[in-house]
């Protein structure tokens, strides 16, 4: 019989041999499998993402975009199809090296950055990156971090999707044309160091006409009436004060009120102020107010700026957090909202059921981008910055106002004046809850 150390014609070192020798003798029959890597922008989102997805999945960050076009030249060839010319952003090269080494030991790769075009951009400029060490990955997309949406993302991988990369690198490749051929003239005309680009181009040409047809604006005079009609003062109860309501002139002799001078309106005044009113007609009608569409980035925005003073970049960088997941204590590192950047009205069929009714998307007819979603809270905990408490009110009104409608009955009283009945009428209205 060959002696045993015959079968072991290649080299291993003592230390490697008598490791394996004794998993076979102890009867160790589990297969070593690599685990599969998911690679996301943000650091934050690791710490969210392993919380659920334990120990069988490597977590990696690329911490934004790690591929642009140089800083220091024009980096877009004009000569050959404007192809860009693409370079290892300053400072990566450690974290690229990481994701390389990472993906060369990796089962399959997901690429997980942001569900939106510059995500897309971030995904396709990693796998072109570690394509060479391991060319099987795929992109997944989620809208919120949660261990349901992450696991239904795995489910459900698929390719790159060249459009949307198409569509960002467009954008890119214009922001750069744009700043590198118009800030030089800003420079020359208007003051060193400003930059122009493509949207503050449009923007200031906007405000230019805007400006040239307010200086060709010619003001005219023009005067408004109002009315306080109620119950004569010497029989007035207090319920009936109660019911007073403002009127505005509406027509003056059958025509519409149109009153361009202070001696008019003078003589307008004492004319209608010696005269009485009586309700000459009293129509109702039903009206639907629906409510406004859940918040899109835009809308969150403006109402942040209005109610709470918020920059945009300030509102954008709380809901970053919000969205990547805090550090909630016992809970974890948790996410409290859903993707914070979106210009669709979509609500998944998930989160339409209600109790007892049925509910109709009327704003998602209208809406872009279908594959995304609203913004919508998920879990609003008390253990949160100042500046995340001050926002976080105004985010259940995102999953609110959908499923929300006012029916209000409007009472239109037409006054007219007792001895002109048709003279001065005046018109208006009252609401009722």
């Amino acid at each position: 019989m060959r002696p045993l150390a015959s079968l072991f014609l290649f080299k291993l070192n003592s230390s490697l041999f008598f490791h394996l020798l004794n998993r076979a003798l102890s009867g160790y029959s589990r297969p070593i499998m690599s685990k599969d890597l998911i690679i996301v922008e943000s650091p934050a989102k690791v710490k969210t993402i392993k919380k659920f997805l334990g120990q069988d999945y490597l977590v990696e960050a690329s911490v934004g975009h790690i591929r642009d076009l140089p800083t220091k030249s024009l980096g877009v060839d004009e000569k050959n199809n404007f192809q860009p010319q693409y370079e290892i952003i300053p400072g990566k090269k450690k974290i690229v090296n990481k994701l390389r080494t990472s993906a060369s030991k990796a089962n399959q790769v997901f690429l997980a950055p942001d569900p939106d075009r510059e995500g897309e951009a971030i995904a396709w400029h990693i796998a072109e990156l570690i394509k060479d060490k391991n060319p099987n990955y795929n992109r997944i997309q989620f809208n919120e971090i949660t261990a349901r949406a992450v696991k239904e993302a795995l489910k459900h991988p698929r390719p790159l999707n060249e459009n949307l990369f198409d569509s960002q690198q467009a954008r890119r490749i214009l922001d750069r044309l744009v700043g590198y051929k118009i800030s030089p003239i800003l420079w020359k005309k208007v003051k060193r160091g400003l930059s122009a680009g493509r949207v503050q181009s449009v923007a200031l040409r906007l405000i230019v006409d805007r400006e040239r047809e307010r200086h060709k604006f010619v003001p005219e005079e023009y005067w408004l009436f109002k009315a306080r009609l109620g119950a004569p003062e010497n029989t007035k109860t207090p319920e009936q004060q109660k019911k007073e309501f403002e009127a505005e002139l509406w027509k003056i002799n059958q025509k519409k009120a149109h009153i361009p001078s202070a001696q008019k309106a003078q003589e307008l005044e004492q004319a209608i102020s010696s005269s009485s009113f009586t309700v000459a007609d009293v129509s109702e009608k039903e009206r639907k107010k629906e409510p406004k569409p859940p918040f899109i980035t835009s809308t969150l925005q403006q109402e942040a700026s209005t109610r709470l003073n918020f920059s945009a970049k300030k509102t954008m960088t709380i809901a970053q957090r919000l969205y990547e997941g805090m550090d909630l204590g016992n809970l974890g590192t948790t996410a409290l909202i859903t993707y914070m950047r979106t210009d669709s009205v979509r609500i998944a069929r998930r989160h339409r059921k209600l109790p007892g009714v049925g509910f109709r998307n009327t704003w998602a007819k209208n809406s872009v981008r279908q594959s995304q979603e609203i913004l919508k809270p998920k879990l609003l905990p008390r253990t949160l910055t100042r500046p995340s408490v001050r926002l976080t009110p105004l985010l259940p009104r995102t999953w609110s106002k959908p499923i929300s409608r006012l029916i209000t009955f409007v009472s239109t009283a037409s006054s007219g004046n007792a001895s002109w009945p048709r003279k001065w009428p005046l018109q208006g209205s009252g609401i009722q809850c």
